[in-house]
């Protein structure tokens, strides 16, 4: 094994070893802004990525990548409470993505990425509701060069639905997402707080309201 990469599992599964032993303590959220600092520095790669896909990783900012470094520990302490068991067999998806959303919330907390009542302060600083779907909802204020989305998880694990984001940053670095913080909605479903750039080829005026429309929002949400 190259050395790189055995340094690379070693500081990953001490990492782990924090988080399991303290939890999310002021000592972990060191631990872990660290490592996020290197990988956004370029000095640690994130496994889970190849080089063109970390690009999209920092571009999204570091709650992200926090994020999916929580996701990444939730699945390994499955996967080992399983092993140290004796169970065959790895975890079901929906026990990895209830471990995932548990977790990642409590780290939100901890490190004061969690907002309560995050609707009535996005409209406030970001302006109304113009859409909203499945997946998420987007709000716009006239003048603006983007839109900031409270994105849900519409898949098996919330690690994918952090990847989404990261393969969307990798593909499309015009309309690159940042995630901002979480939430969770009168639903009470756990929400990625995001922005999003409007790129012009994606934006048209509407002849009634004469207020920008993303196109993007037409294609996956229901317009309010």
């Amino acid at each position: 094994m190259h050395p790189n990469r055995t340094s690379q599992i070693m500081k990953v599964e001490h990492l782990y070893n924090v988080i399991a032993k303290e939890g999310f303590t002021a000592l972990t959220l060191r631990e872990i802004d660290n490592y996020i600092k290197e990988i956004q520095d370029g000095t640690e790669d994130f496994p889970r990525f190849n080089l063109s896909e970390h690009a999209g990783l920092c571009t999204a900012g570091a709650p992200l990548i926090g994020a999916s470094i929580i996701a990444c520990y939730a699945g390994a302490s499955l996967a080992a409470s399983r092993n140290a068991e004796g169970r065959k067999g790895g975890p079901a998806s929906w026990e990895i993505d209830e471990c995932q959303e548990r977790l990642i919330e409590q780290w939100a907390k901890a490190a004061n990425l969690w907002e309560e009542n995050s609707e009535q302060i996005l409209i406030a600083e970001f302006g109304p509701m113009i859409a909203q779907g499945a997946e998420a909802k987007v709000y716009y204020k006239e003048g603006n060069t983007s839109v900031v989305k409270e994105r849900t998880s519409i898949y098996s694990t919330w690690q994918k639905a952090l990847d989404a984001i990261v393969l969307h940053n990798c593909l499309f670095p015009e309309t690159a997402m940042k995630v901002i913080g979480f939430t969770r909605d009168t639903d009470g479903l756990m929400r990625i707080v995001l922005t999003e750039d409007m790129h012009p080829a994606n934006v048209f005026i509407d002849d009634i309201t004469e207020n920008p429309i993303c196109i993007d929002c037409i294609v996956k949400f229901v317009k309010k």
